[in-house]
């Protein structure tokens, strides 16, 4: 199982990931400013842009172009990803940035991806932030099931809150899909997993999952027990304009609950501004930029 390679962090780090629906909901400029924001507090930070298919956090805290990138770590020219850092003008603050223009930069081979998720496991950090694509490709779930914290962003808009739904329910199925490769005795509920077990309507509830696990294995069933209650997802809302936007989000909470058996935290939102746009354009993080602003 190629899993069990995967080493535990380097000491006192902590990786966040922040994902969830697809473009224009601010999952970039949230990864940028968190990250600025930890580097101002004098944290030592990494910014890992992990959307591989469009690779441009890196412009979100002012750096325009990259030495190195992904590329040169995944292409071996290069054998840390401590090579490919390319520092900030914020102190404490580098970035692992990646070049979208390249086809199939975001097709990574298992290898690969196993490669990357060591290296930054061991990377000496107080934060990495890795900002992700907002797709649910097995790349983006896998980056996504590596964090201590995991954030989803949703906007106000419907599409929006429905996109975030089906990441996090697609996250949650990875989950559950990498849990049971582990167990040979399990294999089966792997197979009923992907061929599109489902929570709905009571037909498969998390409960019955329990059941069969420790029916089949109790030694996975006390592991699945252990790794179900590390499991949490935060959400913050963007741009949100009226206590309606809200409303939608904590109607998505339930859903979560509903079908996934998910307490979902309600980690907060960002007020719209224009002040992050305008910050964005010039290249300039919202939080230096206009720091008494709310988003900031």
């Amino acid at each position: 199982n190629g899993w069990d390679c995967i080493a535990g962090n380097a000491p006192g780090k902590q990786i966040i990931a922040v994902g969830g629906a697809k473009g224009g909901v601010g999952k970039s400029a949230l990864s940028a400013n968190l990250a600025v924001g930890l580097a101002l507090m004098g944290y030592r930070v990494v910014l890992a842009d992990l959307d591989l298919g469009g690779a441009d956090v890196h412009l979100y805290v002012g750096v325009k172009s990259l030495k190195r990138n992904w590329n040169d770590f995944i292409d071996k020219k290069v054998d840390t990803i401590e090579q490919i850092q390319t520092p900030t003008a914020f102190k404490g603050l580098s970035v692992l940035g990646g070049n979208a223009s390249r086809l199939g930069n975001a097709n990574l081979a298992y290898h690969q991806k196993l490669k990357i998720m060591r290296h930054l496991r061991a990377l000496e950090s107080d934060f990495i932030i890795m900002d992700l694509g907002g797709d649910t490709s097995y790349n983006v779930l896998d980056f996504f099931l590596l964090a201590d914290r995991k954030i989803v962003v949703t906007g106000t808009e419907p599409a929006s809150i429905l996109d975030t739904y089906s990441f996090i329910k697609v996250a949650f199925h990875r989950f559950l899909d990498r849990f049971f490769a582990k167990y040979e005795s399990l294999q089966h509920m792997r197979l009923q997993l992907r061929k599109g077990l489902s929570f709905k309507a009571g037909e498969v509830t998390l409960d019955s999952i329990f059941e069969q696990v420790r029916a089949q294995n109790l030694t996975a069933y006390v592991d699945l027990k252990e790794q179900f209650e590390k499991y949490q997802v935060s959400l913050i809302v963007n741009m949100v304009e009226s206590r309606k936007d809200l409303s939608y989000a904590k109607s998505m909470i339930q859903l979560v609950k509903d079908t996934c058996a998910l307490d979902l935290e309600m980690l907060g939102m960002i007020p719209f501004d224009t002040a992050v746009r305008r910050a964005a354009r010039r290249f300039t993080p919202f939080v230096v930029e206009d720091p008494r602003s709310k988003p900031s």
